[in-house]
């Protein structure tokens, strides 16, 4: 059905509106700031056409506390248009080039890669024509005066959908405009062009016919729509598609145009709030994927390395206890028994102490000097079983240093 007025979100950094002036009415106004500006054209009946999963064409109003929240606001086949280029209303208008979702028929003799499947018309010279001067407020010209149609093969424009796709959060109602507007000159007359609106791949009820609806070339329109969108497990956003195909029975070329499009999210909850985006990957972390299966040779290569150097570790740490085990029995081997166990001499330097300085081996014709801990080690402290005789001077001691040696004491 075709709607009587607009209701305008706002454009800022949250742009939410609650209608307000009734069950059924819009409360006339226009307010702008620096973060905020808003607008609200007329004060009259709001109608929609509402969607459901079982019940498709129901009449529906948007109730005074209903929020809502602009997603969309598209200039289709133009460059834009920024909140200072339109009507005054501070309204920005985003190019549709993003949004175009077009898959082409699976298989079409009418169809290759050269053949484009959307075309663009442009007629700035053309002069719009407006029901009233509310409608003048709803869209700029430059919105009109734009539009983008299917192929130049009638034949092969039955065969695809002229479709735009809008990521929206589910659990949500939303109220969905597209703008329409005649622009070329062959197209002057009724069932020249007619064609299917789709909104969230359901249809809206009857064609369309720009021309019969408004009664000629350059006349402007627009049709709203209510759908709800219902949430998918594990889906934080879903395409909400709008689509429109050729009707061949009253329809003397097999196209469709859109000119314009404006998208609004509904709540009466207290919230418009959508589910938590997902974390974007961090640039830095690399990918556990590639970095596991280039890491893998690296990590043998380390393991197998620090094997081999344990094993070479416990290797020269045996060598080294059996090394000091045979040292000790030759050690042991040089003592010299004296008639019996007891009177075995050991080496000077097996007792030697760790302080004292080692001897080294002097010409013969040197005298060489001992100290008294060398003398005292080399007999055991001067053990009476070292004892080989006495003398004038004192007793005389068996004792082994370097050679076998006779020790006098006083």
């Amino acid at each position: 059905i075709c709607g009587a007025g607009v209701v305008k979100g706002f454009e800022g950094k949250q742009q939410f509106q609650l209608l307000g002036g009734g069950a059924n009415s819009v409360a006339g106004g226009y307010t702008k700031g620096d973060d905020l500006g808003g607008e609200i054209v007329g004060t009259f009946v709001l109608v929609y056409t509402v969607f459901s999963a079982t019940d498709a064409n129901q009449q529906g109003s948007i109730r005074n506390d209903t929020a809502l929240q602009l997603m969309y606001r598209i200039d289709v086949a133009g460059q834009g248009i920024s909140p200072d280029g339109g009507t005054g209303m501070y309204r920005q208008w985003s190019p549709d080039d993003k949004y175009l979702n077009i898959d082409p028929p699976p298989s079409s003799v009418y169809y290759n890669d050269s053949v484009p499947l959307n075309s663009i018309y442009s007629n700035d010279s053309i002069q719009l024509q407006y029901r009233n001067e509310i409608h003048k407020l709803v869209a700029p010209a430059t919105v009109y005066k734009t539009a983008r149609g299917m192929s130049n093969i009638s034949e092969l424009n039955l065969q695809y959908n002229l479709t735009w796709s809008f990521p929206v959060d589910p659990s949500f109602t939303y109220f969905v405009r597209p703008h329409f507007c005649e622009i070329q000159p062959p197209i002057n007359g009724q069932d020249n062009r007619a064609f299917w609106i789709y909104i969230a791949n359901r249809t809206t009820g009857s064609y369309t016919d720009v021309i019969q609806k408004v009664s000629g070339n350059g006349f402007t329109m627009f049709k709203d729509y209510l759908v709800r969108i219902e949430a998918e497990e594990e889906k934080k956003q879903l395409p909400l598609f709008v689509a429109l195909h050729p009707f061949p029975d009253n329809s003397a070329h097999y196209n469709s145009i859109l000119n314009g499009a404006e998208i609004y999210k509904l709540s009466r909850s207290g919230s418009l709030a959508g589910p938590n985006p997902d974390r974007p990957p961090n640039p830095s972390s690399p990918d556990p994927s590639s970095s596991s299966s280039t890491s893998s040779p690296t990590r043998l290569i380390l393991i197998v390395a620090g094997g081999v150097v344990l094993g070479l570790a416990v290797v020269s740490l045996l060598l080294l206890f059996i090394l000091r085990r045979t040292r000790k029995s030759k050690s042991s081997s040089n003592y010299i028994g004296a008639g019996s166990a007891s009177k075995s001499m050991l080496p000077y330097s097996s007792f030697a102490s760790t302080n004292q300085t080692s001897t080294s081996n002097l010409p013969s014709e040197l005298c060489r000097r001992f100290s008294l801990s060398e003398m005292k080690s080399a007999t055991r402290g001067f053990d009476d079983n070292f004892i080989i005789g006495v003398g004038g001077f004192g007793d005389v001691y068996k004792g082994l240093i370097n050679s076998y040696v006779e020790i006098r004491r006083r």
